[in-house]
C-alpha cells in the first residue's frame, strides 16, 4: 500500500466529492456550511447532514453502494492492493454529533460520538468557529426547541443523545444532558421549572443515582415529577432496550400513570456524583477485535510511537535537549530524523529550561540543515508545573484556543515542570497522569526530557521514582563517554522493536558573530579527535561553557562568568573539584583563556 491512512482519505474523498472549500490543518471540509468533513489523523469521515460517517470502505460504499467491490476500487483507483482493504479502517472515527441548540435557535455546542466508544464536546467560539473547548459555554438542555414550542407537554428525560433521539421519535417530548450519568448542571434546571417531569434511569447504580440527583434539584420547582423504573430491563439496559423488547409508549404512558410522584426521604442525604465527560462503563473487545487493531504507527520510525508518552534522558551536559529540540524540528519540518522517516505535523516545545538560548541553538540548526522554510513549531517558555490541575487545564486550553494541530508535546525539562519529590510514587502517579490527560487532549505524543539517576553503579537509570519507567511507552537513554561521543539508545520500546543506538557528537557552528552547536552523526568506532578524551567532570565544565557562550550568542565570555554557569551546572560537585575539571580542558587543548575572557579552541 502507497502512502498512510491519511493520504488515501483526502484521495477518495475528492474523487467523490470534489476539491474541498476549506483544509484546516488535517480537517478538510466540504459544503457551503462545511457538513462533509475528514480527519486526516484518524483516516476517517463524516456528514453532518446524514448523521453518518466512518473510514475508507464505509465511504467507498456509501457511495457506490452496498454491494462495491471496495478491493478492487482500492486496487484500480488508489493503488492499494485489493488484499489490504482492512488496513486502512481507522483506530477511531466520528459515528454521530449532537447538537445542542439554544432558545434562539442557535447551535452552540456539540457532543461527539466516537467509535470505539468515546465522546467529545466542542463549541462555537465568538467568530463562530469550532473549538475543542467548552470554557464559558452554559449547558443547556438537548432538544431544547422541542422543549420550548412544547409547553404543556410531559417531558421525559434520559440518559444520553442516543436514547433521547430514539425515544424522540416515538413523539414523546426528550431532552437530556451531555457528559452521562451524573453530569447535571445546574444551569439546566431553569429550563423544568412547573414542567411535568418523568425521568426514566438506566438500570444500574450510576444512572439510579444519576435520576435521583436530577429529582432532588428539580423537586419543588417541576410541576409534578416522577421517576420510572422499566420493568424486565437487563442490567444497563436503558429505554432502547426496553423498547426493542417488544415494549410500546403505550405501556410506558401506562407505567407513569402507575407511578406515584417523587418524593425525597428525608433520612437520607443528599447523593453526591463525581462529574465525568465520559460514560461509567468499559467498552469491551473480543480477540478477533484485538487480532485486527492496526499495527503501532511511528511519529519517528522505530523511536517515538504515535500518541505515546515516551522519557528522552540522561545525565548533565549529555545533549538531551539538543536531541529533543532536533527531533522537534525533524517532525515540524517533515524532514528525515537520522535517515529515518518522520510524520510531518505541529509540535509544542515546554522550554522551562534555557529558553534564553534557544534562539542560537534554532539558528545553529537551520544553518547547518541549511532550512529555510516556516514550520509549524510552538514555545511555551515558562515552566508548566503538571502537578497542579489548573496549570495543566491552562495548558490544554491554550493548546484548544489556539487550535494547535499538534502531535508530539514536549516537556523539557521534567524537574522543572514537577513540583513534588520525584521519588515520591504517589506524586510521580499525579504527573504521569496528568501526562496522559494532556496527551488526550491534544490528541499527541508526549515526550518527557528527564535526567538520570545519581548513582551510575547500575548503569544509566531513570532518576526518581520507579512507577515512571512502568507508566512511559518509549524510553531513549542519551549518554556520552570521555571522548565526547553521544550514544542515543531505546531502552524500552512498548509495543514494538528496539531501533538500533546511534552515536552522535557536538559540533560548534559559528553563526552571526557567535557560536553554537549541533549533532553529527559519527561512526559507532569514533574516537573523537586526537585530543585528549575527557572525563564526565571535564564534559560537564564543557558543556556549561558551550551554553553560556550560546545563551550569551558569543565566542568568548568572561572567565568568571563561565565558572558562575558551571557552578550551577555542577552544584553537587565541590569547588576544587570544578577547578580541576576546568584547568584540564585548557591543558587538553579543549578551550583557551587569555585577558580574563575564555573560549573554546576548534
Amino acid at each position: 500500500m502507497e502512502g498512510n491512512v491519511g493520504q488515501i482519505m483526502a484521495e477518495v474523498a475528492v474523487s467523490y466529492w470534489g476539491e474541498p472549500q476549506s483544509k484546516r490543518g488535517s480537517e478538510w471540509r466540504w459544503g457551503t456550511h462545511g457538513s462533509r468533513t475528514i480527519d486526516l489523523k484518524r483516516g476517517c469521515w463524516f456528514d453532518f447532514e446524514a448523521q453518518e460517517g466512518g473510514g475508507i470502505v464505509d465511504l467507498i460504499r456509501r457511495e457506490d453502494g452496498q454491494d462495491a467491490q471496495v478491493g478492487a476500487i482500492l486496487e484500480q483507483r488508489f493503488n492499494v492492493e485489493g488484499g489490504q482493504a482492512d488496513t486502512v479502517r481507522p483506530q477511531e472515527w466520528l459515528a454521530s454529533a449532537y447538537d445542542y441548540i439554544d432558545q434562539y435557535g442557535e447551535v452552540r455546542y456539540q457532543v461527539l460520538r466516537y467509535e470505539p466508544k468515546t465522546f467529545r464536546q466542542r463549541s462555537r467560539g465568538s467568530d463562530g468557529n469550532w473549538r475543542n473547548s467548552m470554557e464559558g459555554i452554559e449547558a443547556l438542555p438537548y432538544h431544547l426547541p422541542d422543549i420550548l414550542a412544547r409547553p404543556d407537554d410531559p417531558v421525559f428525560i434520559v440518559e444520553g443523545e442516543k436514547a433521547c433521539d430514539a425515544l424522540r421519535k416515538t413523539g414523546l417530548l426528550v431532552t437530556t444532558s451531555h457528559g452521562g450519568a451524573g453530569n447535571w448542571k445546574p444551569e439546566l434546571d431553569q429550563w423544568f421549572s412547573d414542567r411535568r417531569i418523568i425521568i426514566l434511569p438506566d438500570n444500574d447504580d450510576a444512572g439510579f443515582n444519576h435520576a435521583e440527583k436530577i429529582a432532588r434539584r428539580l423537586h419543588g420547582s417541576a410541576e409534578a415529577l416522577k421517576i420510572v423504573r422499566l420493568p424486565n430491563l437487563a442490567p444497563k439496559g436503558d429505554i432502547v432496550d426496553w423498547l426493542d423488547a417488544g415494549n410500546t409508549t403505550q405501556q410506558l404512558k401506562l407505567l407513569v400513570k402507575t407511578t406515584d410522584l417523587y418524593e425525597p426521604s428525608e433520612d437520607e442525604p443528599e447523593i453526591e456524583i463525581v462529574e465525568k465527560e465520559q460514560e461509567s462503563v468499559f467498552e469491551l473487545f473480543t480477540a478477533e477485535d484485538a487480532m485486527t487493531m492496526p499495527p503501532i504507527s511511528f511519529l519517528v520510525d522505530g523511536y517515538l510511537p504515535k500518541k505515546s508518552f515516551s522519557m528522552l534522558y540522561g545525565p548533565p551536559g549529555a545533549g538531551k535537549s539538543f536531541l529533543a529540540l532536533e527531533i522537534a524540528l525533524s517532525i515540524a519540518h517533515g524532514r528525515q530524523w537520522r535517515s529515518r522517516d518522520v510524520v510531518k505535523s505541529g509540535v509544542l516545545y515546554l522550554a522551562s529550561e534555557g529558553f534564553a538560548g534557544m534562539g542560537q541553538r534554532l539558528k545553529g540548526w537551520y544553518a547547518h540543515n541549511q532550512v529555510s522554510d516556516h514550520c509549524d513549531l510552538r514555545f511555551i517558555r515558562v515552566p508548566v508545573d503538571f502537578l497542579q490541575t489548573e496549570e495543566v487545564e491552562k495548558l490544554i486550553r491554550t493548546i484548544n484556543l489556539a487550535d494547535l494541530n499538534v502531535s508530539l508535546i514536549v516537556i523539557d525539562t521534567v524537574a522543572r515542570s514537577f513540583s513534588g519529590d520525584e521519588n515520591s510514587a504517589q506524586e510521580m502517579g499525579a504527573f504521569i497522569k496528568a501526562c496522559s490527560a494532556l496527551g488526550a487532549a491534544a490528541d499527541a505524543a508526549v515526550m518527557g526530557v528527564h535526567h538520570s539517576s545519581k548513582d551510575r553503579s547500575r548503569g544509566l537509570q531513570l532518576r526518581g521514582s520507579s512507577a515512571l519507567l512502568g507508566a512511559v511507552d518509549t524510553v531513549i537513554g542519551v549518554d556520552k563517554d570521555d571522548a565526547g561521543i553521544i550514544t542515543v539508545a531505546i531502552e524500552k520500546q512498548k509495543d514494538a522493536v528496539e531501533a538500533e543506538p546511534i552515536k552522535l557528537a557536538l559540533q560548534q557552528v559559528s553563526i552571526n558573530g557567535g557560536s553554537s552547536a549541533v549533532l553529527i552523526d559519527v561512526d559507532n568506532d569514533a574516537d573523537g579527535d586526537n585530543r585528549t578524551p575527557l572525563n564526565a567532570r571535564e564534559n560537564i565544565a564543557l558543556d556549561a561553557l558551550t551554553n553560556l557562550l550560546i545563551d550569551l550568542n558569543v565566542q568568548e565570555v568572561e572567565v568568571a562568568k563561565w565558572h558562575d554557569a558551571h557552578k550551577e551546572k555542577a552544584p553537587d560537585t565541590t569547588r576544587p573539584n570544578r577547578s580541576k575539571a576546568r584547568d584540564a580542558l585548557q591543558v587538553k587543548g579543549y578551550i583557551a583563556i587569555d585577558g580574563g575572557k575564555v573560549w573554546l579552541r576548534r
